[in-house]
């Protein structure tokens, strides 16, 4: 949080018996893997000048990405930590996770060998972009330290609440979780990162909206609730998380400019741009008070917004009340199979 601070100045905060693994590299790039594990070690020791990365344990830089993940020892059993996302339009190349040693957590962080061999040199016209993605993943670990310090074992505990409003919370700290690491990792700028952030954004922002759409129509068909909620919430929060790489990015220092001129090219979600950047940056106001995670509670409201927009309409539960969330869908000629004749018809008939 020490944005306005002299990093130079700072104490690193990074344990002096934090290990760096390098795992599979290939014998002819014996020098190449020399440069890189020496190039993260420094980018970390200076990182954790302005981020608090205490419980970072081990970074393990691998050249088969997969067996790097599955070699990580979580100290719990968990069926979704070692995944990560890998599409036809994305595929990830580094990825932080909480481990349990004892009672305390620690971070360890894993990065795809391949996209940081631009590190061997300084000189390298994309070394930047790549100091740029370990200081994202970085930020991350800095990310559990602080939420490990306000609320700690709290990430652990079963969720109270009923299964949606757990899978819409969750999905919304993972949105402030990127707009987070991207802000502090933004330290290091590089008009290829913000380019690239851009891109993604509104490509899946302008796509969200008539992809739920067409979900939706489904459902009229199918019927399976829970299965268009699911698709409904993945295309909306995919969207949503690729803007909340942008916006924090933009917050960041060194940036350039915190302008959100762009946002007219956000398609559906241009409406709610300011909002979510609104409340991610109130969030990180107070990132190192939150009580668990009901300081994102408005930027839960907001994302409730963009699903209704979307058309599909959320009421979460009341315990006091011992209510559960209902989901609804409206009629509307973006989601009736017949489109707007459909529309009209049900109209006419009263059945809206």
């Amino acid at each position: 949080m020490n944005e306005d601070a002299d990093i130079e100045d700072l104490p690193s905060t990074v344990p002096a018996n934090m290990l760096i693994e390098l795992m599979g590299a290939p014998d002819n790039e014996e020098e190449l893997a020399t440069k890189i594990g020496e190039a993260v070690a420094y980018i970390t020791r200076h990182c954790g000048r302005y981020m608090d990365l205490s419980l970072l344990e081990r970074i393990t830089v691998g050249w088969n990405y997969d067996e790097a993940l599955q070699a990580v020892d979580l100290g719990y059993e968990s069926s979704t930590a070692k995944t990560y996302t890998d599409t036809e339009n994305l595929r990830g190349i580094a990825k932080t996770i909480r481990v349990r040693r004892g009672e305390a957590i620690k971070a360890h962080t894993i990065f795809n060998a391949n996209q940081l061999s631009c590190l061997k040199d300084q000189k390298e016209p994309d070394y930047f972009s790549a100091v740029n993605l370990v200081a994202h993943e970085l930020g991350h670990a800095c990310l559990i330290t602080w939420f490990e310090t306000h609320s700690p074992g709290r990430y652990s505990e079963p969720f109270r609440g009923d299964w949606l409003r757990g899978l819409l919370m969750d999905s919304a700290h993972t949105c402030w979780e990127e707009y987070a690491a991207c802000r502090l990792a933004s330290v290091f700028p590089h008009p290829i990162v913000k380019e690239e952030y851009l891109k993604r954004a509104v490509m899946h922002s302008s796509e969200a909206f008539a992809k739920a759409h067409e979900f939706i129509k489904a459902y009229r068909i199918h019927g399976d609730l829970h299965r268009t909620i699911f698709e409904v919430c993945r295309v909306i929060f995919e969207a949503i998380r690729l803007l909340s790489y942008y916006l924090g990015y933009m917050e960041g220092p060194n940036s350039g400019s915190t302008s959100l001129a762009e946002s007219e090219k956000f398609g559906d979600l241009t409406p709610f741009v300011k909002g979510l950047q609104r409340e991610m940056q109130n969030a990180w106001n107070t990132a190192l008070e939150w009580d668990g995670l009901n300081d994102l509670n408005g930027l839960l409201s907001e994302i409730l917004n963009i699903l209704s927009a979307a058309g599909m309409e959320v009421t979460l539960d009341n315990a006091e009340y011992e209510q559960f969330s209902r989901v609804h869908f409206p009629f509307s000629p973006q989601t009736l199979p017949g489109g707007e004749d459909t529309y009209r018809l049900m109209k006419k008939q009263n059945l809206l």
